[in-house]
Parts: C-alpha cells; sequence; structure tokens
C-alpha cells in the first residue's frame, strides 16, 4: 500500500479527518439548536465539550445521543447556566458603561474602559474553565474553586482562551465587510471548532492522563 493509499483509504488521515469534521458541524448545529431559548445556552456548551472530548480522544462518540444524554441533568447543568446569565448580565452592564464612556472621551475613559473589558475578559475566562470542567466531571465537588486556580495558575492558556473567543471581532475590526462569511462559518462549524480547539489547549490541564493513558 502506497502513501497516498493510506492517506485516502478508510483508514486514512484523510478519512478520519473528514469524519471529525462532520462530527464538530453535527455538534455546532446541536449547540445552537440547543442554545435558542438563551438561557440554555451554558449547558449547551457544556454539552459540546463533552462530545467534544470524547471526539478528541477518538472515542467514537455519537455526537447527538451523546449531547443530549445528560442534558439539564445533574448539578452540573445549574453551575453553568448561573455562570452563563451572569456572563449575559455582566455583558450588558459593560456595554451600558463603554457606551457611556465613549460620550464622555478622554485618556480617563478610555483606561476606564480598558478595565471593564478586562474584567469581563476574566470572567469569560474562568467561565470557560468552568464549562471544560464540569463537562469532564459534572460531579465534581467545586468546580468554581478550581476554575478559579486553573485560570490564575495557567495565564498563557488563558490568553489562548481570550484569543480563541475574540479572534472573530479583530476580523471584523480590520475587514468589516467579512461579517457574512464569519456568520455562515460559526452557523455551520465555528461556535463547536472553537471549543474544540479550547479543548485541546486545556486539555491536559482539566483532564490530566493517567500512567494507563501514557
Amino acid at each position: 500500500m502506497n502513501r497516498w493509499q493510506r492517506t485516502l483509504g478508510p483508514d486514512g488521515n484523510f478519512y478520519e479527518t473528514l469524519a471529525l469534521a462532520a462530527d464538530v458541524v453535527i455538534v455546532n448545529a446541536c449547540l445552537i439548536v440547543s442554545s435558542l431559548p438563551i438561557v440554555t445556552a451554558g449547558e449547551a456548551q457544556r454539552r459540546a465539550v463533552a462530545v467534544i472530548a470524547q471526539l478528541a480522544a477518538d472515542e467514537g462518540s455519537r455526537p447527538v445521543r451523546t449531547f443530549f444524554h445528560g442534558f439539564g441533568r445533574g448539578r452540573a447543568w445549574g453551575r453553568v447556566s448561573a455562570w452563563w446569565l451572569a456572563m449575559l448580565a455582566l455583558g450588558l452592564v459593560a456595554a451600558w458603561i463603554l457606551r457611556a464612556l465613549l460620550i464622555l472621551g478622554g485618556v480617563g475613559a478610555l483606561a476606564a474602559g480598558a478595565a471593564v473589558i478586562a474584567g469581563l475578559g476574566l470572567v469569560g475566562v474562568g467561565g470557560t474553565w468552568l464549562v471544560a470542567i464540569t463537562a469532564h466531571d459534572p460531579g465534581h465537588p467545586s468546580p468554581w474553586s478550581h476554575a478559579a486556580m486553573c485560570a490564575l495558575a495557567h495565564p498563557l492558556r488563558g490568553l489562548g482562551i481570550v484569543v480563541a473567543w475574540i479572534w472573530p471581532w479583530l476580523v471584523l475590526v480590520m475587514w468589516p465587510r467579512a461579517w457574512g462569511m464569519l456568520l455562515l462559518f460559526y452557523v455551520v462549524i465555528g461556535w463547536a471548532l472553537t471549543w474544540y480547539v479550547i479543548w485541546l489547549f486545556i486539555r491536559d490541564v482539566v483532564a490530566p492522563p493517567t500512567p494507563a493513558d501514557d
């Protein structure tokens, strides 16, 4: 069997990559549909990460079945939902403050605006850790403190999380006409793909390998 046969065959890298991409698209659809009530978006993200963790571990996940199995059950859903609703509320307050600062103008207003954005980013990073932790271990006894410790102990990973979430806004700043392509990207695969990249970046902290995995 030559190299192309190994690559393009049923067990080749190309086929595996295509199958993974299809699964991520399915997860993205499940995530969007289950987030439509808005208040369920936190739990939808947690379930998406649970499926993505299986896909990343090559465990042959059934995306739809795994996604909805356990949806809204246990204490984990309440924790991520509380974070999500708090994030929405903080986002609205931050938008109002930034609008007021924009009207005021000046160096002081610019510094205050940067502080508001930084604070919102910290909450977002901590929430990302919380979602990943509760996706991996729904029964974790103290996920809030664990998420805070991870955010403080791994600032570079936190920076990576920020980049993963804000890069579309940076693209829009540089190319405002790209909003249509970005919207299509997120409707098709973007949300789940972002979580997949983040999971690969933090999984050795959230789910450290055991000696049997090595």
